[in-house]
């Protein structure tokens, strides 16, 4: 009886640990410690590196996938990372009894319908459909929702999980094999792939211990194959076996005839008793994540800026969106609204948007700060290609917007005061004081303006600023 546990899966248990608190780390690292030694992470995700044209990464999973399976779906992806944490938790305690996994026939027409829909949802407006059922920014956004202040976004976030979730306990991995558009992609080639868990017809005792044990049942233990489309690599099917009869090598296609004859001879072997012990800790992992993600909410990193929570956002006719970002097209086309931007924006300038042209993309608003001139960081971690890396220097010549002045809301005006915040505090000189007879108010030369929010956010007018950022379509330079 075979008692050794496996070394490979061992190794996919701790690589996926590793990377699922490396992108947990991430998305919580409101200072930016850890967005120097991980930033690169986001950069091998599938989606983001399509649309930020990175061949390289591209070719590569592909490739991987093409010589050794999916395991981009147990490794690299962190939705697929999370949802194995919760087959962990679902199954934890059943020990020698399984878990009523068995193999089902593949949806196929139902996961390549969705695959064509998502493409043909992205070619009309790449970004819209990218953000509900993309892996990557599903995971973003549901991590990013512990540190936000959008309740849209917790909510969608919140009944994402739980879908998911649900999904998981009945399914297991049906979730990949069903509606995600990566995995439905990297299934077509997979079903080629060179190595893959191997079924040793001479060994196997027709038990069916491997195929309840699958996550994916993609084990059919009659036919004694595994459906290389829907494997994701969990590798629980080489501990599951008590004889050793499956074991990941490269694929040797038998002759038909001497699987029927290997069938016939192990139907008439006795069963021998089967060790179901199981043991993982990727669940401790997974909750572990989840109490640092509470602990980092709360470590109270606090802002040096003034509350200002009773500040409405006023109704901008176009968006502000980040310098790097070239135009309110390009962002749109290219952002999978991963908000991993939204969490490394030390003055919290980047917030979801609750528009139905552009839900839940970032964009910027200036109720709790400004844009800093010398802050770089929404650029340096984009993996999309939305943002694309801009220095300080080129910054502070980019326009991404236009001040304008709304006379009536003026406390110049409303509360016969003097003030000339926006003027005092314009880095660029766009705003100047001219007097007229009800006193000092401000004038703007729309082709000095940067958008930096600055004049904005020290408006001390309410509910709404009496100068506010109007967003350019295309950003300019000044």
């Amino acid at each position: 009886m075979r008692k050794n546990k496996s070394k490979l899966r061992i190794a996919r248990i701790v690589a996926a640990a590793a990377v699922f608190c490396a992108f947990v780390l991430l998305f919580l690292d409101i200072a930016g410690v850890f967005h120097k030694t991980l930033g690169f992470l986001p950069g091998l995700e599938f989606w983001p590196a399509v649309l930020a044209l990175n061949s390289l990464v591209v070719l590569g999973i592909l490739v991987v996938t093409v010589v050794f399976g999916r395991w981009y779906c147990s490794v690299l992806c962190p939705l697929g990372i999370l949802q194995d944490g919760e087959y962990r938790i679902r199954t934890a305690g059943k020990k020698r009894r399984r878990f009523g996994q068995k193999w089902r026939k593949p949806k196929n027409i139902l996961r390549y319908s969705i695959l064509v829909l998502f493409i043909v949802g992205c070619a009309l407006g790449p970004g819209a459909v990218a953000y509900y059922i993309e892996p990557y920014s599903i995971f973003g956004r549901m991590i990013s929702s512990f540190t936000g202040t959008c309740v849209l976004s917790a909510v969608i976030s919140a009944v994402t999980f739980i879908v998911i979730a649900l999904v998981v306990w009945k399914w297991g991995r049906g979730w990949c094999n069903t509606v995600c558009p990566v995995g439905s992609v990297l299934s077509l080639l997979s079903r080629f792939s060179l190595f893959r868990p191997v079924i040793d017809t001479d060994r196997c005792v027709s038990c069916g211990m491997c195929g309840k044990g699958c996550r994916a049942s993609c084990i059919d233990t009659a036919n004694h194959t595994v459906d290389m489309s829907r494997c994701v690599l969990c590798c629980d099917c080489l501990d599951n076996c008590s004889e050793g009869a499956i074991s990941y090598r490269p694929y040797l296609p038998k002759k038909e005839n001497t699987l029927q004859e290997a069938r016939k001879e192990n139907t008439k072997e006795a069963r021998k008793p089967v060790d179901g012990s199981r043991r993982s800790f990727l669940a401790i992992g997974a909750l572990s994540a989840a109490t640092l993600a509470q602990s980092c909410a709360t470590s109270g990193l606090k802002r040096s800026l003034a509350d200002m929570e009773d500040k409405k956002i006023p109704e901008r006719k176009v968006p502000v969106v980040p310098p790097g970002a070239l135009s309110l097209k390009h962002f749109s086309d290219h952002c999978v609204a991963c908000h991993l931007c939204v969490s490394v924006c030390p003055n919290g300038v980047l917030t979801p948007s609750l528009r139905l042209d552009n839900l839940m993309q970032p964009v910027m608003n200036f109720e709790r700060g400004f844009c800093r001139s010398e802050c770089t960081a929404c650029s340096q971690v984009c993996p999309s290609g939305a943002i694309r890396p801009v220095t300080p220097e080129e910054k502070t010549a980019i326009s991404v917007g236009h001040a304008v002045f709304v006379e009536e809301n003026c406390v110049v005006l409303t509360d016969s005061v003097s003030c000339g915040n926006c003027a005092r505090h314009c880095p660029t000189g766009a705003i100047s004081m001219v007097l007229t007879e009800n006193g000092r108010i401000p004038s703007v030369n729309p082709a000095r303006c940067i958008g930096c929010g600055r004049c904005e956010y020290v408006c001390p007018a309410r509910p709404v600023s009496a100068i506010y950022v109007e967003g350019n379509e295309i950003h300019m330079e000044v």
